[in-house]
């Protein structure tokens, strides 16, 4: 049987890829610095620290009949129209 011989991809960009998924991710980078959307997330709160936005009101929620469900599709499309409808 031939062996298999894994390849490893020596591209230096690739090898540049961080360890830590918060470089990618975080709102700063690794020195402390923050990213363009931590800015953006300073502004909002400094927008909303005074007035808070309200939350949007829903309707009330039907209750599932758990049992109808999971025995016929017909109730269960018949629930989820109804969900639908109250939002």
């Amino acid at each position: 049987m031939p062996q298999t011989r894994l390849s490893v991809n020596t591209n230096s960009e690739r090898n540049k890829l961080p360890n830590d998924c918060s470089e990618l991710t975080g709102l700063a980078t690794a020195d402390g610095k923050t990213k363009a959307w931590g800015r953006a997330f300073q502004d909002l709160s400094k927008k909303f620290s005074d007035h808070p936005p309200h939350p949007k009101t829903t309707n009330t929620r039907p209750a599932m009949n758990w049992v109808a469900c999971l025995s016929s599709m017909k109730s269960e499309k018949e629930f989820r129209d109804e969900y639908f409808t109250a939002f």
